[in-house]
């Protein structure tokens, strides 16, 4: 055998291997938009804070899609509020939006005060990263998304002292 052949066909080897193991994994799922809708609460009552924002989850797709699990990482005014997990069934209808309260605990006593200072300023700025897993078919389907955006606060309606 030439060592032309013989590196055809380890390249050929090589390149199936890569093609069927990418065709094995989760598959990326498009058309699941999500946005943080709003701040429903803050609390640093007692000696940990925590707060619950509406995500809103945007199916741009013609199928109604069932969400089971959520990991959504959030930045609000670039204070990291970390990653909540959440396996709460989630229902979208071709075309429309459904939201769900989604609460983060904030672990560091200083973040906590920079977001209780910003969520008075009456505005947040956001960053989101999002990652939805849906079961279709026995088949596991993933989408994963960035958004960014501001939301308006209203500081009397959180009862921040």
């Amino acid at each position: 055998m030439t060592s032309t052949l013989r590196s055809c066909l380890t390249f050929l080897a090589l390149a199936g291997t890569v093609l069927l193991a990418g065709c094995m994994g989760p598959k990326d799922l498009a058309g699941l938009v999500v946005h943080i809708d709003g701040v429903r609460a803050f609390d640093d009552s007692n000696g940990q804070a925590s707060v619950t924002v509406t995500a809103r989850v945007h199916n741009e797709t013609i199928r109604p899609i069932g969400i089971r699990e959520m990991d959504l990482t959030l930045r609000l005014n670039g204070i990291p509020l970390g990653t909540h997990h959440s396996e709460k069934p989630l229902a979208t209808q071709a075309m429309k939006s459904n939201t769900q309260d989604v609460t983060f605990v904030i672990e560091n006593a200083a973040d906590a005060a920079r977001l209780k200072a910003a969520l008075r300023t009456g505005a947040l700025n956001y960053d989101l990263k999002t990652k939805l897993t849906v079961f279709s078919a026995n088949n596991e389907l993933r989408s994963n998304s960035t958004t960014t955006g501001s939301i308006e606060v209203n500081p009397y309606l959180l009862n921040l002292d």
